[in-house]
């Protein structure tokens, strides 16, 4: 859901995007487990430079109708 955002928007503009942090079913856990994935959300940001980036297409692959060049 968030990729029409990441690339779309973001990538399309030449902003390098890190790899998303997601945390599963947050309302639906218990605070202990809830305590974890905000820790695991503050080491995230802590090391941000670390995480790695997304890669998208490169655009000098493709024509003006964003047809593949040299596809077959």
């Amino acid at each position: 859901m968030l990729r029409h955002f990441l690339q779309g928007t973001l990538g399309y503009v030449g902003l390098a995007v890190h790899q998303p942090y997601v945390a599963y079913h947050v309302p639906y856990i218990d605070d202990v487990a809830r305590a974890v994935r905000l820790e695991e959300l503050r080491t995230c940001v802590q090391r941000l430079e670390e995480r790695p980036r997304m890669e998208f297409p490169d655009l000098d692959h493709f024509d003006e109708k964003f047809s593949r060049i040299g596809a077959a």
